[in-house]
C-alpha cells in the first residue's frame, strides 16, 4: 500500500499474472496543516525585518504563508554590566543556520543566557560573535542537530552543560581566551570526534565528556591541573589520550567505560 501524504493521493498497487501493474482505491492527499512553527528565510536585524514561511505540522515542510518577522520576535533580552545578554530565541522558530547580532540597542551582547538557545532541535549551525565573553549554563543544551559552531576568542567562560546531547556536533574548537569549561559541558555529544581543549584551562571539570562516543582521541595540553570525576567516562571509542605532566589530580571514574583505551600513563604527581 501507498500512503497519502499532505500533498500525494494513496493507493493499492495491484499487480496481474501477467506482469501489469494497476493503481486502485485511491484515497485523497490529505493537505497541509498549519499550527504555530516557522521557518526563517531570511535573518531580521535590528535595523530591518527578516522574513518567515509557515511550517506544516505533519510533514515539517516549509510551505505556508510568508510573513515579515521583527528582531524582537526572535529574541528576548536584557541589559547587564554595561552589555546585553540574550536570555531566549524564540522555539517556533526554525533555522538551519543562525548568526548571533553582536550588538543590541547600541550595546554589545556579552553573554549567550542560560538556556538560551536550548532545545532548538532544528538548528544546525551558529555563529557566536567576537563581542560574546560567556556562554551559560546549558545555552545550547538539546540542540540534536547542531553540527557547527563558532566560538570566538572573546569567549572566557562556557557553562555547565552548555552543549549537553549536541549529538551531531562532530568537531570543536575551544579557544585559548577560555579560563573555565562548566562540568558536562560536552556531555552526551555521541558524534563528537575532534575537539581541541586549549592550555587556558586548568581543569576538566565533571562529566565535561563523558559518553561522547565517538571520541577517538584527546590531548590534555599542558597547564592542565584536574581531571574530575567522571570526565571522560563511557567514551568507548577512546583510544589515545595524552596527559601532561602538569596533571596533580584524576578523579573517581574519570575514565570508566572507555573499553577501547588499552593503556594510559599516569603523570608521577598525581
Amino acid at each position: 500500500d501507498i500512503k497519502c501524504t499532505c500533498t500525494e493521493d494513496g493507493y493499492k498497487l495491484y499487480e496481474c499474472a501477467c506482469g501489469r501493474t494497476e493503481k486502485r482505491y485511491y484515497t485523497d492527499a490529505l493537505g497541509h496543516v498549519y499550527g504555530d512553527a516557522w521557518y526563517i528565510t531570511k535573518e531580521p536585524t535590528e535595523n530591518e525585518n527578516g522574513t518567515a514561511k509557515k511550517i506544516c505540522a505533519r510533514c515539517d515542510a516549509a510551505v505556508g504563508e510568508v510573513k515579515d518577522i521583527a528582531f524582537t520576535d526572535l529574541y528576548k533580552y536584557i541589559f547587564r554590566d554595561g552589555g546585553a545578554v540574550i536570555t531566549n530565541f524564540a522555539r517556533n522558530y526554525y533555522a538551519d543556520e543562525i548568526h548571533i547580532p553582536s550588538m543590541i540597542e547600541g550595546k554589545g551582547v556579552l553573554v549567550i543566557g542560560d538556556e538560551a538557545f536550548r532545545g532548538c532541535s532544528n538548528l544546525s549551525s551558529v555563529t557566536i560573535p567576537s563581542s560574546v565573553k560567556t556562554i551559560g549554563d546549558k545555552a545550547f543544551g538539546l540542540c540534536s542537530n547542531l553540527s557547527s559552531v563558532t566560538i570566538p576568542s572573546s569567549v572566557t567562560a562556557i557553562g555547565y552543560k552548555a552543549f549537553e546531547v549536541c549529538s551531531n556536533l562532530g568537531s570543536v574548537t575551544i579557544p585559548n581566551s577560555v579560563k573555565v569549561m562548566g562540568d558536562g559541558v560536552f556531555c552526551d555529544c555521541s558524534g563528537l570526534r575532534n575537539v581541541m581543549v586549549p592550555d587556558s584551562v586548568a581543569s576538566i571539570g565533571q562529566s565535561a565528556f563523558s559518553n561522547c562516543s565517538s571520541l577517538s582521541s584527546i590531548t590534555i595540553p599542558e597547564g592542565v591541573t584536574s581531571i574530575e570525576r567522571s570526565a571522560f567516562s563511557d567514551c568507548s571509542s577512546l583510544s589515545s589520550i595524552t596527559m601532561p605532566r602538569s596533571v596533580t589530580g584524576i578523579g573517581e571514574s574519570a575514565f570508566s567505560g572507555c573499553s577501547s583505551l588499552g593503556s594510559i600513563i599516569i603523570p608521577d604527581r598525581v
